[in-house]
C-alpha cells in the first residue's frame, strides 16, 4: 500500500477541520497486499498513516534486511491469524466462548448428519473440519448456513446449486469512504474478502450508510459480518460490511 498526496485537493473532515487527501493502493507485492484490512479506515486515519513498504515485494524487503543484519530477515512467513501464537483456532475460542452442541442438518432434505460443538466454530462455505464425512460419491459437504432457534447448523454437497452459497446480490451497511463517498449508482469494482481478486459490481446507493450490491457474476460465501472493499482499479474507495 503506498499513499499518494494529491496537491491542493482539500475536504472538510468531521468538525469542519480541513484534511489533505489522500489515496490509498494496493502495494506493489499483490501476494502480500494488506489494503483489504484497511476498507474501513476514516480519511483522518489516513491522513496520519505511513506506509513505507507499499513499493517493495517481499523479497526486497528482506534482502534490505539482510543487509541491516536484522535476525529476522529469514525467518517464515506468518500463518494464520498470528496476533493469537502457535494454537487452533478452536481452542482459541473455547477460552472465551463455551461450547453450545447442536445438530447438523442435511439444508436440502431436513436430515440430521451429525452433532457440532457450537455454531462459532463455523463459517460460511466452510468445507474442512465439520465432521462428517463425504457421501460415497466423495462429494465434500459445505457450510452453507446456521439456524440460531435450535443451533442447527446447515450443510449442503459443495455444488454450484448448493442453497445459500452463492449470491448475485447483497446489501452492505456500515459504508465508509477514503475520499469523497459514492452518493449515485455506479460501477466499481470489490474484494469480497482478503486474496479474492477484485470482481465487477454495480453499486446502488440505499439509505445512509448502506447500499445494494450487484455482483456482475455470482460470488461464493458471502458471510454476514465480514467487510466488502470497494475499488476503482488498484486505488482504495472504501468499504462496508455484509448484512
Amino acid at each position: 500500500m503506498e499513499e499518494t498526496g494529491v496537491p491542493g485537493a482539500l475536504w472538510n473532515a468531521p468538525g469542519g477541520h480541513v484534511l489533505p487527501q489522500f489515496a490509498l493502493l494496493e502495494g506493489a507485492d499483490k501476494n502480500k497486499d494488506q489494503s483489504y484490512f484497511l476498507a474501513l479506515l476514516s480519511p483522518a486515519q489516513l491522513a496520519d498513516a505511513r506506509f513505507p513498504l507499499g513499493e517493495l515485494t517481499k523479497p526486497q524487503v528482506r534482502a534490505l534486511a539482510r543487509e541491516a543484519g536484522l535476525p529476522n530477515a529469514d525467518k517464515k512467513d506468518s500463518q494464520g491469524i498470528c496476533f493469537i501464537g502457535e494454537i487452533k483456532m478452536r481452542d482459541f475460542l473455547r477460552q472465551y466462548v463455551p461450547d453450545a452442541p447442536g445438530p447438523i442438518i442435511h439444508a436440502t432434505d431436513g436430515r440430521k448428519l451429525g452433532e457440532h460443538r457450537g455454531l462459532h466454530f463455523y463459517t460460511l462455505g466452510q468445507r474442512k473440519g465439520i465432521g462428517i464425512p463425504s457421501n460415497t460419491n466423495h462429494a465434500a459437504y459445505v457450510v452453507v448456513g446456521k439456524r440460531a432457534a435450535d443451533r442447527a447448523l446447515l450443510v449442503a454437497f459443495d455444488a454450484p446449486d448448493a442453497p445459500g452459497l452463492f449470491q448475485r446480490e447483497v446489501r452492505v451497511h456500515s459504508l465508509s469512504w477514503l475520499g469523497e463517498p459514492v452518493t449515485v449508482p455506479r460501477i466499481l469494482e470489490g474484494r469480497v474478502r482478503y486474496r479474492d481478486p477484485r470482481v465487477t459490481l454495480e453499486f446502488l446507493p440505499k439509505a445512509p450508510g448502506t447500499a445494494l450490491i450487484r455482483f456482475h457474476e455470482s460470488q461464493r460465501a458471502l458471510a454476514s459480518g465480514q467487510v466488502l472493499a470497494l475499488h476503482e482499479g488498484e486505488r482504495l474507495l472504501g468499504g462496508g460490511i455484509y448484512l
